[in-house]
């Protein structure tokens, strides 16, 4: 590849870059194929399609791109790292497991050290997830997303309290993770009934400092949810939506409770923003459309449906669904 062509390439991956971090893969797509008109064996173009299908949950697609890369160079770096998500989202952690392992051997990244612990804990290999975290803190001491992974598994493993020190190291970096806060609170309260946490958290949250973390009126919603209180779990949610709007967890969760409170309208408008963005989660699917067919909006629910094909135009499980409503 000469130096021209190098160049060119770089500033078209850079835009891509940013088309990918603002979550616009359609215009990736676009600019990546355009590319590869071009450029049609380059495998830094290649390499960004692949990404930007497991972005979409295009896994068929990706699968086919990332095979060709790893036959022509087994060691491809992004091939492997990208190969190992991929099968991470699919379920398949076992599977992942070598990809990740190797692409560690190429080229160390915190990052890449979260996705192996993240898939050695999934795949229940726990003890080792924690091995292998451990190791990459002595490399990444202060890593937030290593320090949260090493927390969640020593949650898993019943280890409350030395789970809270590793969200507490988060904390020492830095004070305002109003995430790291809300797990160490939860860790904090292990042992305790959740009418007790429920009491914890209301206190908490009337500390003017502590009132505007949406992470606690999250997890306040969703001790209220486990004790079926839809009603409250709905203004906890509520809250927490008015400190981080368009929150894709705290929207599913409340359109369930709008479900349960029989508020079926309120639900459909709730659920539809997380749905068009992830069409393929199957807890979002299905209430979204018991929330449109118990309503009777069948009108409606094509309407959703049709709008979340257009953004993901391989979510084929929504073909078969619209085909059996018309």
């Amino acid at each position: 590849m000469g130096k021209d062509e190098y160049l060119i390439i770089k500033s078209k991956v850079n835009l891509i870059r940013e088309f990918q971090r603002k979550r616009k893969y359609v215009e990736a797509e676009k600019e990546i194929q355009d590319a590869l008109r071009k450029h049609p064996d380059n495998g830094l173009l290649l390499n960004c399609l692949a990404e930007v299908y497991v972005r979409q949950k295009n896994y068929r697609e990706a699968s086919l791109i990332l095979e060709r890369r790893l036959r022509s160079n087994p060691r491809d770096f992004q091939a492997l790292a990208l190969t190992g998500e991929l099968m991470a989202q699919q379920g398949r952690y076992q599977d992942s497991l070598p990809y990740f392992e190797q692409a560690l051997s190429l080229k160390e990244s915190s990052y890449l050290y979260s996705q192996l612990v993240r898939a050695l804990t999934q795949a229940g290999q726990v003890e080792k997830a924690l091995n292998v975290v451990n190791t990459a803190l002595e490399a990444y001491p202060m890593d937030a997303y290593l320090l949260e992974e090493k927390g969640k598994i020593l949650r898993k493993l019943k280890k409350f309290s030395e789970a809270a020190e590793a969200y507490e190291k988060v904390l020492k970096a830095d004070p305002d993770d109003s995430f790291a806060y809300k797990e160490y609170i939860r860790l904090k309260s292990s042992g305790q009934s959740n009418e007790e946490l429920i009491r914890e958290l209301k206190a908490i949250l009337k500390v003017p400092s502590r009132a505007s973390n949406p992470y606690l009126h999250t997890l306040l919603g969703d001790t209220y949810k486990a004790e079926r209180k839809y009603e409250a779990a709905a203004l906890a949610y509520q809250q927490a939506l008015k400190l981080a709007p368009d929150n894709y967890y705290v929207l599913g969760h409340l359109g369930f409770c709008y479900l349960k409170l029989q508020r079926y309208s309120e639900a459909q408008a709730v659920l539809r923003l997380p749905f068009i963005h992830d069409p393929m989660n199957e807890y979002l699917r299905s209430a979204l459309i018991s929330a449109y067919r118990l309503s009777g909006n069948i009108a409606g629910l094509i309407e959703t449906l049709e709008e979340a094909l257009r953004k993901h135009p391989r979510a084929y499980p929504l073909i078969s669904i619209l085909k059996s409503l018309r």
